[in-house]
């Protein structure tokens, strides 16, 4: 669950930091987001992660099976949160909440809010790539906590999206269509953090190994062993099956397996 992971991860920072208000500090799985908070005063702080996935394979290699990965969200709170919004008359407004009392929950809520709307809107390219990347988001969950140390003491919440997501490209398979789109949304990434030099390094992954036989491709995409793979004829050469008897041609459709893994490839 690799690069399915990677490109989920980076593409939730840069919709927290779009959509949430300006003294919004937003990180990629830093390593201590406590020491991180400490380390900006008077800013919220938000840490993504996606450190934990499963992929039941019932058998199947792992370029197959049902992969679902844990996208969790870690919030913290400084002493005061202000937000800016536009009222009905279409007033610039600014409301400022103590979130040592009851304005922790109330931040926290519509601090969610924003990210689930930011998310269902798909208004720009990372939130559009989430949107390919997650099939279908199983379960959220949430649970808001205490931090303090030496250093701080803050609200905070935890938010974990359990998602069922594509598969990890198939390697030696040209990319689909969401790898694309992500190499070329790395490339032209100009945030100070920016993952541009990543893309060339996460192209060749993609890409990797070249010159792989088709039938090799084949056999990973559709998670067989060589041994089954032998079994059951595919191999770099298999284009067609042997014609059926006259009587069951009509009732028949002749599915090349190259040709199908291309079009569920594309479909991706």
């Amino acid at each position: 669950m690799s690069l399915v992971a990677f490109g989920v991860r980076i593409a939730m920072v840069r919709i927290l930091r779009a959509c949430l208000p300006s003294n919004f500090v937003v990180l990629d799985s830093p390593a201590d987001a406590a020491d991180s908070l400490a380390a900006n005063p008077g800013a919220a702080l938000i840490a993504v992660y996606t450190g934990q996935s499963s992929n039941k394979l019932d058998g199947e290699g792992f370029f197959a099976g049902s992969p679902v990965l844990y996208l969790d969200l870690q919030i913290f709170l400084p002493v005061e949160m202000s937000f800016a919004y536009v009222d009905g008359s279409g007033a610039a407004r600014t409301i400022t909440l103590d979130t040592r009392a009851f304005g922790s929950e109330t931040a926290l809520d519509l601090i969610v809010r924003m990210i689930a709307r930011a998310m269902a809107g798909q208004g720009d390219v990372w939130s559009q790539l989430v949107g390919a990347l997650v099939q279908k988001i199983e379960t959220v969950t949430a649970a808001s906590y205490l931090v303090e140390t030496a250093k701080i003491k803050a609200v905070a919440r935890e938010v974990r999206m359990i998602c069922e997501t594509l598969q990890e490209p198939v390697p030696g398979a040209s990319p689909a269509p969401v790898w694309t789109q992500l190499l070329a949304a790395m490339t032209a990434d100009a945030q100070p953090d920016s993952v541009a030099p990543l893309a060339p390094w996460i192209a060749a992954e993609i890409g990797a190994p070249s010159g792989l036989a088709q039938g090799e491709i084949d056999r990973i995409f559709l998670g067989l062993s060589e041994y089954a793979a032998q079994s059951v004829q595919i191999t770099a050469s298999t284009a067609s099956a042997a014609p059926l008897p006259a009587a069951e041609q009509a009732d028949t459709e002749t599915v090349v397996v190259a040709d199908a893994v291309a079009g569920t490839e594309a479909g991706q």
